[in-house]
């Protein structure tokens, strides 16, 4: 069976990534996948001890671009923008850790 476009109801060519829907090529809107802060996180961990010679391919590398749908676009942005929060608190906390705890231990 044949799946048809969820905003059009002709024949789809790809599914959005979030909600599985089809979508023709007129519809389906590229952009990056989502990566969250936790698999960002480990999968730097991760590479960092097993192969640490493939971190600059994960970490510099352009990464591939998904279809979704025009419904779904407002809630990537909204989940993006709280990844990007995530990231930028660990990052703070993690400047402060590395700058605040040798002062600390100098000061006693």
């Amino acid at each position: 069976m044949a799946t048809t476009c969820a905003t059009c109801g002709t024949a789809a060519t790809t599914n959005c990534s979030l909600c599985r829907q089809g979508l023709c090529q007129e519809h389906a809107n590229r952009w990056h996948p989502l990566i969250t802060a936790r698999q960002l996180a480990t999968t730097i961990f991760n590479t960092a001890v097993k192969t640490p010679n493939l971190l600059s391919d994960i970490l510099l590398k352009e990464v591939g671009q998904v279809d979704y749908c025009p419904d779904c676009r407002e809630l990537i942005a909204e989940r993006r923008q709280s990844e990007q929060i995530k990231f930028l608190l660990c990052a703070l906390l993690l400047m402060a850790m590395v700058i605040g705890l040798p002062t600390l231990l100098l000061l006693h």
